[in-house]
């Protein structure tokens, strides 16, 4: 029975220094992750002209038959206001 006592009493002693052993290493592999992530936005950032061409050729829709529907759907005095008067178009100008 003294060794079952001696075994509880070591667990009981490590179980807090285990739990604050673990915390520190958590905390570590935070600070690395923010590290890498860190690390990989710079070199992305620096290289992007490299993937700039291969990203160009990426297209994910067809632009022309998204403008052709935009357009059969709205023309060019929708997207006018009022007249303006005056030489500058703004009414404000109209005494110049």
């Amino acid at each position: 029975m003294a060794k079952l006592a001696d075994a509880a009493d070591l667990k009981s002693y490590l179980q807090p220094q285990l739990k604050s052993y673990l915390t520190e290493i958590n905390n570590l592999i935070d600070k690395m992750r923010a590290f890498v992530g860190i690390l990989a936005a710079v070199l992305v950032k620096r290289n992007a002209g490299l993937l700039q061409t291969p990203l160009q050729s990426v297209r994910f829709f067809d632009p022309s038959a998204v403008h052709r529907e935009f357009f059969s759907h709205f023309g060019p005095q929708d997207f006018m206001g009022p007249l303006c008067k005056g030489p500058g178009g703004f009414s404000s100008t109209a005494q110049l």
